[in-house]
This record gives structure tokens, sequence and C-alpha cells, in this order.
């Protein structure tokens, strides 16, 4: 059950957070360890629509490993649950930069796009997402 989930994953988190408090901050991957599991439970909780939450955890696992874009995809989808519009697309462009080819982070950009009422940004988002993956439902969707 996604209450079960939350709750071992915040155990995880606290255990985690105290070991790491224990040795010098860096790129490491006990970093990159914590920040999976903080997006992890950010997920949890996106899942559950409990937003705030969400970004919180979207937050942390980008201060400990600021160069993971999905993390950042997904903060940007929280971000759009919030209507925060301009939050979630400089998180998309962002995702964008570090990997170009990353067809979910056009698709959102696409949706933030469309609701900002730029039809035919969108619609060029859309169909880089549809390039990069054909079998994408989403895209297929959106198009």
């Amino acid at each position: 059950d996604l209450r079960g989930l939350v709750g071992s994953l915040t155990a995880m988190l606290s255990a985690c957070a105290m070991e790491e408090g224990a040795q010098a901050p860096a790129a490491s991957a006990a970093n990159t360890s914590l920040a999976t599991t903080y997006n992890s439970r950010g997920n949890a909780q996106f899942n559950a629509r409990n937003y705030a939450a969400a970004l919180a955890d979207y937050d942390a696992a980008l201060r400990l490993a600021p160069n993971f874009a999905g993390t950042l995809r997904n903060r940007c989808n929280t971000k759009i649950a919030l209507n925060d519009l301009d939050g979630a697309l400089a998180d998309c462009e962002a995702a964008i930069r570090m990997n170009p080819n990353f067809a979910n982070a056009y698709n959102n950009r696409g949706r933030i796009r469309s609701r900002q009422g730029n039809l035919q940004a969108a619609l060029a988002d859309y169909s880089v997402a549809m390039r990069l993956d054909p079998k994408s439902e989403c895209g297929i969707h959106n198009l």
C-alpha cells in the first residue's frame, strides 16, 4: 500500500541522512543513492497527490544530484499539478539541456506550452517527442 511505501522510504531516508551527516558532502555514490531514494519517495507522494511533499523530495534529490534529468522531469510534473507553469517550464528546459534526447521532457514542455496558449510551440515539442520515442502513448495522445 502507498502509505506503507512512503513510510518505508521515509525510514530509509532518515537512516541514509544520518550516515551522510557523518561524512563530508561530495558527489558520491552515497549522495546518488540518497537522491534516488528522495526521487522515489517524491514519486510516491506525487501518486498520492501530496504535491507539496513531492516537491520537497524532488528538491532534496536535486540538491544531492543536480544532474538528474528524470528528477527535473518529475519536479516539472509536480509544478504542473501545482499550476506553477513557469517553474515547470524552467525544469523541462533544464532537463532538455542535460539530455536533448529526453522525449518525456519535450512532451511535458508541450503540455505546458499548450496550457499557456502557445499551441505552435506545443505542437513542435510533441513532434520532437514523437520523433525521439515513436511508441510513446503520451506523445500519440497529445498529437
